[in-house]
């Protein structure tokens, strides 16, 4: 009896340690993102965030992890519906022409853990809009933001163009 006892004590405490490691261990490994995919834009291209042709890889960045870079000199991206979580986003680069990340729905954000507006970097959105069409903004939900010198979140013009039922602002 007493035995059986203990023994069934000492498999409970060791099922208490294992689950207190894993609690522990299993978040450290997930931050390691060792499946992480990198993506990149393809050349001056204009188009869709969504469409997979649109990206070197053939894939479009909607799984969630991936390390997204749009570095191509003159690139004009259209995000038209929220992203999945992305490990990181990095716009700009050091040629002629500036990159554009293009909000297009009032619904639309960008979720990245890390973005980096480099130089020539611009993250705007479509407009102007008028009376009641609420659908232009910037939503940008991130853990870590750089601007970097030449880098914009540029919204000037692109807000309110006024109308009849409602005021400025």
């Amino acid at each position: 009896g007493k035995a059986a006892i203990l023994y069934g004590g000492q498999i409970a405490m060791n099922c208490r340690f294992i689950f207190k490691l894993l609690c522990v261990f299993v978040p450290l490994v997930s931050a390691l993102r060792l499946d992480a995919v990198t993506l990149n834009w393809k050349g001056a291209t204009t188009g869709s965030w969504f469409t997979a042709s649109n990206w070197v890889e053939g894939s479009a960045p909607t799984n969630g992890g991936e390390d997204v870079f749009i570095t191509n000199s003159g690139a004009r991206v259209t995000l038209s519906n929220s992203t999945a979580l992305l490990g990181s986003l990095v716009i700009g680069n050091s040629g002629s022409y500036s990159n554009l990340l293009i909000f297009t729905n009032w619904t639309t954000s960008l979720k990245t853990t890390s973005l980096v507006i480099r130089a020539k970097g611009v993250l705007g959105c479509t407009g102007p809009f008028a009376d009641n069409a609420m659908s232009n903004r910037v939503h940008v939900v991130c853990t870590n933001l750089a601007i970097e010198a030449g880098g914009a979140i540029d919204v000037s013009i692109s807000g309110y163009k006024g109308g009849v039922n409602n005021g400025p602002g």
